[in-house]
């Protein structure tokens, strides 16, 4: 999913101004053209008047309903960006805000196509510029009775616009681990992402994502933040990567550093005991093995048999496509 295409959503005088402009231009072009005797001024002035408000019906209907349609309806996402967006939106008030958009688009156009039927059947040029008008008037304070909603809706689109374009339609696989254990290291190495990697400890600013394919098929990684607290305490990148192993990962690949460089085992083992919680598969991969000493990697899987435990890199995709075909067969 992405939702870098959703357009701006502008105030309710832009919307106005647009429609003015877009008409007067159809009303100037109509004047020149239309120069024949035998047509007369009320004829001349009908037509005027009625393109005129066909223009501005067609702008402001056309726009409106663009926003109402072309936004995403929470309910109908999948699981990820529906928990993700009642996370970061008050979800009630952006559903009442495109019902506002969508209410003012059809009350303006019904009102647009009334003044078009009484123009057509007005003997009187000057009725019809006072109909005309009156019409625009009314136009306007229905825009400008959803100018708060068309706010709400714009705050709404920054935000989502800063959400992982996570496809929850292929095989995805989490990579978990606290920071710096190697996890960005290992997502370079199986996919084609080139996610920023440092020497230095720190917390992912967001959630990488890389792809693989293999025999055909496209494999999803993603690159986690570490979650280091629980939910309500975690900062916003953490709860999307909280999210993103709940909602969208098929398989987890924990990643364990015994390197004694970064956070001590017994951490690392409480946070393995929270990811197990999720109740799904988990590859455990061993990382830095080359510059540990052999015996310590040795001991460690000796003592965890009940993982299923890897240190060659090469060898996770072959466990990946193994899962992906138990996780399918269930």
């Amino acid at each position: 999913m992405n939702f870098q295409d959703l357009k701006n959503v502008e105030d309710y005088q832009f919307f106005l101004d647009l429609a003015v402009r877009a008409a007067d231009k159809k009303a100037s072009a109509l004047r020149s053209s239309i120069k024949l005797k035998s047509v007369n001024k009320l004829i001349k002035s009908k037509r005027i008047e009625i393109d005129r408000l066909k223009i501005m019906q067609e702008v402001i209907c056309t726009r409106l309903n663009e926003i109402h349609m072309k936004f995403p309806s929470v309910d109908d996402l999948p699981e990820f960006y529906n928990q993700l967006i009642k996370l970061n939106l008050d979800v009630d008030m952006l559903k009442k805000s495109l019902g506002s958009v969508s209410w003012a688009q059809e009350t303006i156009s019904k009102l647009f196509t009334k003044t078009i039927i009484q123009l057509k059947r007005s003997e009187d040029v000057k009725e019809m510029t006072i109909a005309r008008r009156a019409t625009l008037g009314r136009v306007a304070s229905i825009l400008k009775q959803i100018d708060k909603f068309l706010t709400v809706i714009e705050e709404s689109r920054k935000i989502m616009k800063t959400f992982p374009a996570v496809k929850t339609s292929i095989f995805t696989i989490a990579i978990v681990g606290f920071p710096n254990v190697g996890k960005s290291t290992l997502l370079e190495a199986l996919t084609s992402a080139s996610p920023e990697i440092n020497s230095y400890a720190f917390t992912t600013k967001k959630l990488n994502i890389g792809y693989l394919k293999k025999d055909g098929k496209k494999y999803q990684f993603i690159d986690t933040p570490g979650t280091l607290a629980r939910f309500n305490k975690m900062n916003p990148i953490e709860k999307q990567a909280s999210l993103a192993m709940k909602y969208a990962a098929h398989v987890i690949i924990y990643v364990y550093d015994l390197s004694d460089q970064g956070y001590h085992i017994d951490d690392q083992h409480r946070l393995f005991e929270d990811v197990k919680d999720l109740d799904k598969p988990i590859i455990v991969y061993l990382s830095k093995t080359d510059i540990i000493d052999e015996k310590i990697v040795k001991d460690f899987i000796s003592k965890h048999k009940d993982m299923n435990i890897i240190t060659d890199k090469t060898e996770i995709i072959n466990e990946v496509l193994r899962l992906e075909k138990d996780v399918f067969d269930e």
